[in-house]
């Protein structure tokens, strides 16, 4: 019988292509410069090639220490080749610290504040890894979503409120948690004597004063009495 020999057509394109892509931070991949035809069949490779500022080049091997987009163009050594470009594209590494942040980042919060929450994963170059996936976990109460695309939330009540995320398999053993507080409603003050509005007699003498503060949200920070610091226990007592 006759046999049928199939062969590839003409070269047309050189076509830039990479042994790994994506690829990390600091890790190298080949650049590969295919001489193809029309319908994608490789010839030949060939090896000059250019590379964007910010990619390092090693002979055939190509890396950088930022993440981004890379453009690599292998040049045509023959007239009538059309150079078709391959872009590189350069991921952060595994993660290494992982945080929840928030914006604002205060101590306390007011009622009706507008808080964006996110994450931070990075890399141990410092590169900020984009779009993590994680689990993000919220209080049940106390607060409204604004905008769930932003993660934009407006505090409703006072108290103290738990955040925690975590990290996706197979870095789930990182997590983050925070504990935020929301307090507009100061200290309440006990002084069982004197009563209000009690007159003393006395010589005109200071006299002694103790109570006791207690707020429920939120944490005593600084106590004055006549413009005068208080110190205050461990237990909000006080005396003067």
């Amino acid at each position: 019988g006759a046999t049928l020999t199939v062969v590839p057509g003409a070269p047309t394109r050189l076509v830039t292509d990479f042994d790994q892509n994506p690829v990390p931070v600091y890790e190298k991949t080949s650049v590969r410069c295919l001489i193809q035809d029309d319908l994608g069949n490789t010839l030949d490779e060939s090896k000059s090639f250019t590379a964007d500022e910010g990619l390092d080049v090693q002979d055939q091997l190509v890396s950088s220490t930022v993440p981004g987009s890379y453009e690599v163009r292998c040049l045509a050594e023959t007239a009538g080749l059309e150079e078709v470009p391959g872009e590189l594209v350069v991921v952060a590494a595994d993660p290494v610290d992982f945080k929840l942040t928030f914006s604002p980042d205060i101590a306390v919060y007011d009622l009706e504040m507008i808080v964006t929450v996110g994450v931070e994963a990075t890399d141990a170059y410092g590169n900020i890894i984009a779009d993590p996936d994680v689990t993000l976990t919220m209080p049940d109460t106390g607060f409204e979503m604004i905008n769930e695309e932003e993660q934009k939330i407006r505090f409703t009540e006072e108290g103290v409120f738990t955040f925690s995320a975590q990290l996706a398999h197979p870095h789930d053993g990182m997590m983050d948690s925070r504990d935020l507080i929301v307090d507009v409603t100061g200290p309440e003050i006990m002084l069982p004597w004197p009563e209000r509005g009690e007159t003393i007699l006395g010589d005109g003498s200071p006299i002694a004063l103790s109570g006791s503060l207690s707020d429920p949200t939120g944490e005593v920070v600084l106590f004055e009495i006549n413009d005068q610091p208080v110190s205050v226990d461990a237990d909000g007592n006080f005396s003067v």
